[in-house]
């Protein structure tokens, strides 16, 4: 698993925020091979990981990604219970298995999860993020890719 970020923080009046490019969506929700398809083409996650360039700056650029091929997607910012460190997602709403996030990093999708739940793979719902229990989802996020902090963004 890759390392999560430091606890998003919530910041009323953000400064020096970035928010990816939005273009028309193709036609709404992607199927899910046509999901693995646009995972398995971008390659955001062969970027390096380093405490300037971390899960929000992946989040960022897959989004970023996405949207430049007419392609639906947002970031999610998830804390954990008792932890003081949280993570970002993108997701991908599709048409044959509801939304699903992608951990940029790693390319692994998950499915939707609830506050009080565990975050576990789409493929193999048995495996879950090993930071335990979800305590807060912020979504859609946005994000300073210089802070990394997160908070409500609008869709």
């Amino acid at each position: 698993m890759p390392t999560p970020t430091a606890y998003p923080t919530l910041t009323q009046y953000p400064t020096n925020t970035t928010v990816p490019a939005t273009a028309t969506p193709k036609s709404g929700k992607l199927a899910w091979a046509e999901l693995i398809d646009f995972i398995l083409n971008d390659h955001t996650n062969w970027n390096t990981y380093s405490d300037i360039y971390n899960c929000v700056n992946f989040s960022i650029d897959l989004v970023s990604g996405a949207r430049q091929k007419g392609i639906q997607a947002w970031i999610v910012s998830v804390s954990f219970v008792g932890k003081t460190i949280g993570h970002s997602f993108v997701a991908f709403p599709t048409k044959d298995r509801d939304e699903i996030w992608i951990e940029p990093q790693s390319d692994e999708a998950y499915t939707i999860s609830q506050v009080g739940q565990p975050l576990c793979l789409a493929n193999n719902p048995n495996l879950c993020w090993d930071q335990g229990i979800i305590s807060q989802i912020i979504e859609p996020a946005e994000c300073d890719p210089v802070t990394h902090e997160c908070w409500q963004g609008n869709q």
